[in-house]
């Protein structure tokens, strides 16, 4: 009768194991028809479009992410990836994520050197312009850079992708929502009910173009030290819900509002000693030092050295890369084949490492 009890025992285990093998071979069928047969630049690859990053039951039509994977990998293999973030003043909804997949951080050459490549979009400042709140900590556009690369993060295992091999990469806006998400202290929350919310949003590999470190509109102001540059872009001014020339009108009395939003939203306010980053900053022969324009390598300069020092004190910006040890290329007059170049180079070496 023991006997029998035990081979009873066994028969159910391996029923319920075999039942649990089929689901999870099901599972994982069914997951992998969410793929599909994307042609980038004459070359089919595996892509899975249309992601949502948000938060279940209350996610933005916006916060999605397009997701490219090499061909060619050996079974077993994870690969490293590349998030391209798109620019377009932060305001732009001519600007999305498909925009990357021909610009300096192109598609096409990632995924031929074995990298995977992801495009993200975010919530615009039109619709959610930035001031410091309790209900509204981060700047919109940089908490969605965040969550998206945590959701990258949280899926990576199932993609073939390995999380701790990750750059983050964009131009202008892009740029600056790249750099705050690595700049920024952690947005993981490991006691959160929310699987997402538990990976890390720091990476340490990251690639800028022609992008801006400080959102701090006087202080932008007066390090492009232009004749021509009176009142803020007006990418800056509708960041803060600001019509163009309106802060031009009351300077003092936004800056004293928005104080604490321009702290806040300037990457480079986050830099600390705790960080633990590799950074590349290319900037356009088109816009030189002296041209005034949003665009310009001031910015990539000021980040690294502080200079000019008279700016960086009269804003109490006393960290810099170089003054932390903070690995970075700085290259101030490129061609836009240069920069892609320089960044492929950058981000091939950085995520191998």
């Amino acid at each position: 009768m023991e006997s029998k009890s035990i081979s009873k025992v066994i028969s159910v285990l391996l029923c319920n194991l075999i039942i649990a093998l089929i689901s999870v071979l099901f599972a994982l069928d069914s997951q992998a028809q969410n793929y599909k047969q994307c042609n980038v630049d004459g070359v089919n690859f595996r892509c899975a479009k249309n992601i949502s990053y948000g938060i279940e039951g209350q996610a933005h039509n916006l916060q999605k992410y397009d997701l490219y994977l090499p061909n060619n990998v050996p079974a077993g293999v994870k690969v490293p990836l590349v998030i391209y973030i798109h620019g377009g003043g932060y305001y732009s909804p001519d600007q999305t994520r498909e925009s990357g997949l021909t610009g300096n951080l192109p598609a096409r050459k990632y995924l031929d050197a074995g990298m995977a490549w992801a495009t993200i979009d975010y919530r615009l400042s039109g619709e959610y312009p930035y001031r410091k709140s309790n209900s509204m900590p981060y700047p919109v556009a940089m908490a969605d850079g965040a969550r998206a690369i945590q959701k990258l993060r949280h899926t990576a295992n199932y993609h073939g992708i390995d999380k701790n091999r990750i750059a983050v990469g964009g131009s202008s806006a892009g740029g600056g929502i790249a750099a705050w998400t690595v700049m920024h202290d952690d947005l993981k929350k490991s006691n959160s009910s929310d699987p997402i919310e538990k990976q890390s949003s720091k990476l340490r590999c990251l690639a800028l173009v022609r992008a801006q470190m400080t959102l701090n509109i006087p202080e932008v102001i007066d390090l492009l030290d232009h004749p021509d540059m009176q009142e803020p872009d007006e990418g800056l001014s509708y960041f803060y819900g600001l019509e163009l020339g309106q802060w031009a009108r009351a300077p003092k009395y936004w800056n004293k509002v928005l104080a604490a939003s321009y702290l806040e939203a300037s990457p480079m306010t986050h830099l600390d000693d705790s960080d633990d980053f590799e950074v590349i900053m290319t900037y356009d022969k088109r816009f030189g030092y002296g041209s005034g324009n949003i665009h310009g390598a001031e910015f990539g300069k000021y980040l690294k050295s502080g200079e000019p020092a008279n700016v960086a004190k009269d804003y109490n910006r006393t960290q810099t890369l170089d003054k932390l040890g903070i690995k970075n290329e700085l290259h101030p007059a490129l061609s836009n084949k240069q920069i892609t170049n320089k960044i492929f180079n950058f981000v091939k070496a950085c995520v191998n490492k």
